[in-house]
C-alpha cells in the first residue's frame, strides 16, 4: 500500500505504481484506483516529477485523476464500455476497444501488424487444431501393477 504520493510508509525511498500497488483515490477517500493501464501510465508521470522533487526538496504531488472510462472485450465480436459514466456493449464497444488499444500500441509497423491480424481474423474463420494426448502406460502404473500385466520396465 502506498500514500497519495505512492511512497511506501515506513520504507524511505520505495515507491509503488500501478497494479503492484494500492494507491488512495483522491476523489473517493477510502477507497484506491483500480490497477489499469489507464492509471499506471499516469502514476509514472506523476512518480517521476515526485521523485525529481525528492532530490530537489520540494513538495510532493498526490496522484489525482478522474477515470475516463473502461473498455473490455467478452467474446467474439462483442464488447462493454462505460465512458464518462455512459455504458454501452455490443459491437460498438468492441470496435472502439479495438481502436484504442490500437492506438496504444508503439510504433507504426506493429500497429500495421495487429491491424493486419485482426482483418484476417474477421475475414477468415479460426484454424483449431485438437491433438488426442494418450496416456501412457507407464506412468500411472506403480511397479507391482506393471509385474502383473507383464509389463517389463
Amino acid at each position: 500500500m502506498a500514500n497519495e504520493s505512492m511512497q511506501v510508509p515506513d520504507w524511505p525511498g520505495v515507491w509503488a505504481l500501478g497494479d503492484c500497488a494500492m494507491i488512495p483515490d483522491f476523489y473517493h477517500p477510502g477507497k484506491f484506483y483500480p490497477p489499469t493501464a489507464q492509471h499506471a501510465t499516469r502514476q509514472g508521470a506523476v512518480l517521476a516529477k515526485n521523485i525529481v522533487a525528492t532530490f530537489r526538496g520540494h513538495e510532493l504531488q498526490p496522484f489525482k485523476f478522474k477515470i475516463i472510462g473502461l473498455l473490455a472485450t467478452i467474446g467474439w465480436r462483442t464488447g462493454v464500455a462505460e465512458i464518462y459514466g455512459y455504458r454501452f456493449s455490443g459491437l460498438i464497444a468492441w470496435w472502439l476497444w479495438r481502436g484504442i488499444y490500437l492506438s496504444k500500441l508503439p510504433g507504426f509497423a506493429k500497429k500495421v501488424r495487429v491491424a493486419i491480424d485482426w482483418a484476417l481474423d474477421l475475414l477468415f474463420s479460426k484454424d483449431i487444431v485438437q491433438v488426442r494426448t494418450l496416456r501412457s502406460l507407464y506412468m500411472a502404473q506403480d511397479e507391482e501393477t506393471r509385474e502383473k500385466a507383464g509389463i517389463k520396465a
